[in-house]
């Protein structure tokens, strides 16, 4: 019995070692850890696979984007990615990072399609499947309508063949040695009819001018320059016996665009929204710049200007147009007369009269001249039928 114990204990003590040596063996085999380099690479490139797949699904969510160019403007990027022009306003609904359409820089990104998540589509503009240039322009829609902002829209003066009928004028600041009047002034009215007149009425304050142009036959025409808004502040029964009363209605100026003098006349005042709905260029209009609404010579941004075409013609506020520049001051074939001319600006139509409109230039890469042309935006024949002006053959 003794025998097999001590057998047993050294059978057990054997194996032992024995799994002891296996172990330290596979440890020290090449093959080992060989399969452990397969396996850990194995893992390494599923987990690559994965994240390419990911990027391509990335990719394809936010599809192509545009980095912007020196020169460039929405209406281009629009016309050579989306194959029509007219589509800028939506590609402006893809990128709410640009504040304002008319102002991007170079380098700047601009996404074609929309990148973001389709839960969200409700709340932006959706840009429609792209068209093909074989397809009308009419099919070009837009899911939601697009607007241009203009702080200073109720500072925007306006010509007319008549000038507009007053209901009284400024007769005098308070107090009265002070010529020159702006806002929170208290001045001294006169109204045709004083009867209507309570306190809290609001007028519009502007002036005049009869402007004249030997090259036009609609002149003379009369210019409205808007410089102000008043607000009725007190009624007087009886006039006060002090020298400085000139009138029983006194005012207080709330708005002041521009100096405002005495004789500036008043018309009925209604608000204007600076908010402009953006319209399909009119792809007949063929018109010309008559002069700035300060007169300078050369016009440049930011710069209301006054056009010889209005509502009758088929503008819309709203519009957008290109400016060329119209040759001036050297003989040119008529044949020539396109080589000679450059898209030199854009503007959009704010105010609307008959046979006249109102502009702000949006853009300039040179400076502008009355005389200048307004034209359909990228139009092939844009000049061909434009009238001549200056010294040709």
């Amino acid at each position: 019995m003794l025998i097999n114990k001590n057998f047993t204990f050294l059978l057990f003590i054997s194996l032992i070692v024995c799994c002891i040596n296996i172990s330290i063996a596979n440890e020290n085999n090449p093959s080992s850890d060989k399969k452990k380099q397969e396996r850990v690479l194995e893992q390494k490139s599923s987990q690559l696979l994965e994240q390419q797949n990911g990027e391509q699904k990335n990719k394809q969510k936010y599809s192509e984007i545009y980095n912007v160019k020196k020169r460039d403007t929405l209406w281009d990027i629009s016309d050579k990615k989306l194959q029509s022009p007219y589509r800028w306003p939506a590609l402006w609904g893809r990128n709410p990072h640009i504040r304002n359409p008319h102002w991007i820089y170079p380098g700047e990104t601009i996404y074609l399609y929309d990148h973001r998540n389709s839960s969200n589509t409700n709340q932006s503009a959706s840009l429609s499947p792209v068209y093909t240039p074989t397809e009308p322009l009419e099919k070009i829609e837009v899911n939601q309508p697009y607007y241009y902002f203009y702080p200073l829209m109720e500072s925007v003066g306006y010509i007319k063949e008549r000038a507009v009928n007053p209901i009284g004028k400024i007769m005098s600041c308070m107090p009265q040695f002070q010529k020159e009047i702006d806002i929170d002034n208290g001045v001294y009215l006169q109204v045709n009819d004083e009867s209507n007149i309570m306190v809290g009425d609001q007028f519009q304050i502007l002036r005049t001018f009869y402007i004249r142009d030997k090259n036009s036959t609609t002149f003379p025409l009369v210019q409205h320059y808007i410089t102000g808004v008043v607000e009725v502040t007190k009624l007087k029964s009886k006039p006060c016996k002090c020298h400085e009363q000139v009138s029983q209605i006194e005012g207080k100026i709330i708005k002041a665009y521009r100096t405002i003098f005495a004789d500036d006349i008043l018309i009925p005042y209604n608000p204007v929204d600076s908010k402009i709905l953006v319209r399909q260029s009119n792809e007949n209009i063929n018109a010309k710049i008559l002069f700035s609404e300060d007169h300078k010579k050369q016009i440049s941004e930011n710069a209301i200007v006054f056009i010889d075409k209005g509502k009758a013609d088929g503008l819309q506020t709203g519009q957008f147009y290109d400016i060329y520049n119209q040759p001036r001051g050297e003989l040119i074939e008529p044949d020539k007369f396109i080589e000679k001319t450059e898209r030199i600006g854009e503007l959009v139509v704010l105010h609307m009269e008959d046979t006249t409109s109102s502009a702000l230039i949006t853009y300039s890469y040179k400076d502008i001249a009355p005389g200048d042309i307004m034209v359909t935006p990228h139009s092939k024949n844009a000049v061909t039928n434009t009238t001549l002006m200056g010294n040709y053959k």
